[in-house]
């Protein structure tokens, strides 16, 4: 006689992942590489507008050694305005202001502008040269 064998099925396991949970991951991970992209676009454009700033900041600084460096009386320190002068990616120019703010001593501003990475940058520096310095 022939005896039945009444065993159980074996349980499913579940040795790896569903589609629908793959397809989800692959959705989180595509959505904070966006996240990532647009964060490092920013990162490059700050960047970049630093980087400006930074050689406005220099040209400015370069300009106001010049003009500090020079004779009270010579033309570039004349009554008046100066430029613009093209300095690689930046115009300079500055304006000077005699007996400002004491007798015997100019007071010149400098101007530096750009408009390169997409936007208009200035930067401005003053300073005051003595008749006897």
């Amino acid at each position: 006689m022939r005896t039945m064998n009444n065993r159980h099925p074996a349980p499913c396991r579940n040795d790896g992942f569903s589609l629908i949970e793959v397809l989800i991951a692959m959705a989180i991970l595509t959505i904070s590489i966006f996240g990532l992209y647009s964060l490092q676009v920013t990162n490059i454009q700050r960047n970049n507008k630093g980087n400006a700033i930074t050689s406005a900041s220099t040209w400015g600084t370069d300009q106001v050694e010049y003009l500090l460096a020079l004779d009270y009386e010579h033309p570039d320190l004349a009554d008046g305005s100066h430029g613009p002068f093209n300095r690689e990616l930046y115009d300079i120019s500055w304006v000077v202001s005699t007996d400002t703010p004491l007798v015997g001593s100019k007071s010149v501003t400098i101007s530096v502008n750009s408009l390169i990475h997409g936007g208009r940058h200035s930067y401005q520096v003053s300073c005051i040269k003595g008749k006897n310095i």
